[in-house]
């Protein structure tokens, strides 16, 4: 007889993130072994805490009033893409991904440490390990399309940043379609009527704009097949 456990693992849902994850793990380990793939540049710009954080998100945290700013980088991965350099103010920056315990390995493979604090939690509970109203700025990229439920994940990046800071998204445009839905991208981000709109392979469609209009007065602009979508928050 095959027990509880062992009948979620045999199932098609378990083995589709059983092979996501190994997947994942391979890239990386080839990311970190070669430093940086094909794209060495973006290698040290993420190990090597030299540079400026880059111009877009040095536009929201200058939205930001005050000289320190808290940073929560959800889905950062092993290295999060944020440098904590600002020419004007203090950054203070967590990460989180859910996939931390297998990317912890990694860095302690390569012995790579930034310095920065990373935490194992899932997009969705957000709101479970970190306080209400507690960062300035709240950004997820490339990750948001991977969650079982993207609109979670998002309503709990609001919760957790406070009133008048910004919550961001910057994702490519229909990355499940273009993947197939192969590893982790389950979803597509597009935009739509001037509205960001989420949808997976079976039609199901989330209006990012009307779920938190009222609540968050986002902004949407594409570029090179990138969404970059921001909100402040209005709690």
């Amino acid at each position: 007889m095959i027990n509880g456990y062992m009948k979620k693992l045999l199932s098609p849902v378990s083995r589709i993130n059983c092979i996501a994850r190994w997947l994942e793990y391979h890239f990386w380990d080839e990311w970190f072994r070669t430093q940086g793939l094909h794209w060495p540049e973006g290698y040290n710009d993420r190990i090597h805490q030299d540079r400026v954080i880059d111009s877009r998100h040095e536009k929201y945290i200058d939205f930001v009033n005050g000289d320190v700013v808290k940073v929560l980088d959800v889905g950062s991965g092993p290295i999060t893409l944020l440098s904590r350099k600002h020419p004007r103010k203090k950054l203070l920056i967590q990460c989180c991904d859910p996939l931390e315990d297998v990317y912890r390995k990694l860095r302690q493979k390569y012995h790579v440490d930034d310095g920065i604090d990373y935490a194992k939690c899932k997009g969705e509970e957000l709101s479970q390990r970190y306080r209400k109203n507690e960062f300035d700025l709240v950004t997820a990229t490339n990750c948001v399309d991977h969650a079982g439920d993207p609109a979670a994940v998002i309503r709990s990046m609001v919760a957790v940043c406070r009133d008048g800071g910004i919550v961001a998204l910057h994702h490519g445009k229909s990355a499940g379609y273009n993947e197939d839905y192969f590893g982790l991208h389950k979803w597509n981000f597009n935009v739509k009527d001037g509205h960001l709109i989420i949808s997976d392979r079976r039609g199901k469609i989330f209006d990012v704009s009307e779920e938190f209009k009222g609540e968050v007065l986002w902004k949407i602009d594409e570029c090179d097949g990138w969404i970059f979508a921001y909100g402040i928050v209005k709690h």
